[in-house]
């Protein structure tokens, strides 16, 4: 069993604006500079690494629980379904991603993951994935 809470540990922040774009009101976001010694790396792939789609999962229920004091809502431990889960880029070791988590009801929460790019001259963020979880 991974132990997120340990494997997150000082690899992320809760912001309220990224280089690019101020947070809208109503949305909570937090930057992950993804760790490179993460479990779900682990024989996904040896040779060029990429998060599977669990891991999108259990980071962002993992975020979600962070914020719903901030939503002001109790999330229960377990989802009931997950309706959207689109993921179109790969995150790799090392990647800095901003994750924005926004409350449509209170037992329902979307989420975007988007990557910023690591190139000065091309300093831009791409979505990457779209998840809705619901409890």
């Amino acid at each position: 069993m991974i132990q997120i809470n340990d494997e997150l540990k000082n690899s992320y922040s809760m912001i309220t604006s990224t280089e690019l774009n101020p947070i809208p009101a109503g949305v909570v976001c937090f930057q992950l500079n993804v760790p490179k010694a993460l479990s779900y790396y682990v024989g996904h792939f040896p040779n060029q690494p990429i998060l599977p789609a669990v891991a999108f999962i259990d980071i962002s229920l993992y975020f979600v629980s962070k914020a719903s004091p901030i939503f002001n809502v109790v999330t229960p431990k377990n989802y009931s379904e997950i309706p959207l889960l689109k993921i179109e880029k790969i995150v790799a070791p090392g990647d800095l991603c901003y994750i924005y988590l926004q409350k449509i009801s209170d037992l329902q929460f979307g989420i975007t993951w988007s990557l910023f790019s690591k190139y000065p001259e091309t300093q831009t963020q791409k979505n990457i994935a779209d998840l809705k979880i619901c409890f």
